[in-house]
Formats: C-alpha cells, structure tokens, sequence
C-alpha cells in the first residue's frame, strides 16, 4: 500500500489480532460511509514482539488519533494492561478508552437497529455475517494490493485469506467452527468493524455507482460451505 495520511475530521479505527508465531497484525480502517481499508502492519515474530506491538500502537495512535482501537483479548490481556497503563499516564492519548478487548469466541453485544437495545450474539460467527453483508452492499473498500497468490501466510493478502477462509464443522449448537492458521488480518478486518454495530460512533451508507472508478470491476469469488462473496470493492493504489 502506497503512504497515506490521516484527514482531520475523519474516523479511523484501528484492529489488532495477537499471533506468537505469525507476528501481529494490524489494520487501520476509515469510515465515511463505508469501511476503507487505508492500512496494513504486521510486526514480525521477534524475541520482543509484544513489547514492539505495544509501542507500535503507541506510535500509530499518535499519528492518525483512532477512535477506537479494538483487540483480540486470546493473547492480549498484558498488552491491553500496558495500553491503558500508557494512557493513564498519558491522558493526551486517550489510551485508556480507546482500547477494547473483543473475546471472538465468546457473546459480544451489540445495538440492534430496530429495537435500539443491547442483544448479545455469538461474537466470530456475527462478525463474519456482518463482513460478508458489508462485502456484498459494496460497504468495504479493500486495496487491490491484498489480492494476493503467495503459499507463505506472513505475505498472505487479506482477499486471498478470504478466498482461503470456511467452515468446517458446527457445533451441536449449530455455530460454525471456521478454518484457522490462514487469518490473522482477516481477523483484525472483523475487530476494526465491530464499532459498525456495538458504538453510534459511525454510519454506513450505500456507495452510489458514481464511485465505481476507484473499485476494480473485476468479480473474485470467495467460497465457504455456506456462503459466496463477490469481492468486488478492491481500490486501485
């Protein structure tokens, strides 16, 4: 992705999902009516990974102000400590709000739209749902860069982990088990939405066709065993 700058005034969220083994990633997402993927950061596996994570989302959050920073809490509780101790400390940064854990295999809740009252709703499976309904309403505007044909998941673009992302099995309760090892910026992508429904903080709106020329017009299929995305929001850069 070429260097892009925040704009004053704008939401930007960031998402993060912990991972020892295949370093940590990032994504900063802009929302103006619809959920812009502007960033990507992976900090590689190193002997100090965590600590570098932490200080990188210092740095970030320094430089584009998020709104929100939403987190993966499997790995995450003494990273999320130091975040919010760096925030009381710091009050400028705002660290000791921003920063939310999400447990996706536990209920997260949301705001249902009609009702206008808090539901809880298994938090991977809804979040999957929502992305999918993003994807398909051209809500998600996604950098062609991550469309990706590599074998190696550290260069693994978030389109291909898409493609590459389904259902196994369900439970006897009937929730979806989804394939892992392919998915970690997929999986910041689900964090970075959830203020979409759990915070008044944005609003998605409809892309009008007039927008068509910044999307590529060429159709990618991503298959799981019960549902098929047409990726067709990914921005020439």
């Amino acid at each position: 992705m070429d260097e892009i700058n925040p704009v004053p005034g704008n939401v930007y969220v960031l998402g993060v999902d912990w991972n020892k083994s295949a370093g940590t990633h990032m994504v900063i997402v802009e929302w103006t009516g619809k959920a812009n993927l502007l960033k990507k950061i992976v900090v590689p596996e190193s002997e100090y990974i965590q600590t570098d994570s932490v200080q990188m989302i210092i740095d970030l959050n320094q430089q584009w102000n998020f709104k929100h920073i939403f987190v993966d809490a499997g790995y995450g509780s003494t990273q999320v400590e130091m975040l919010k101790k760096y925030g009381v400390s710091n009050l400028g940064s705002g660290l000791q709000h921003k920063v939310k854990e999400v447990h996706m295999n536990q209920s997260i809740e949301i705001l249902d739209p009609i009702t206008n009252k808090s539901v809880k709703k298994p938090a991977k499976q809804f979040l999957v749902q929502q992305t999918v309904k993003l994807l398909e309403d051209k809500l998600m505007v996604l950098p062609e860069s991550e469309d990706t044909s590599v074998t190696g998941d550290k260069q693994m673009g978030l389109v291909q982990q898409m493609r590459n992302f389904y259902i196994e099995s369900y439970s006897v309760h009937g929730l979806p088990r989804y394939s892992q090892g392919q998915e970690h910026t997929l999986t910041a992508i689900y964090l970075s939405l959830v203020v979409a429904w759990c915070w008044k903080t944005v609003t998605l709106s409809k892309v009008h066709s007039r927008s068509v020329e910044l999307l590529s017009l060429t159709p990618l299929v991503c298959l799981t065993l019960r549902w098929k995305i047409r990726l067709r929001n990914i921005k020439r850069l």
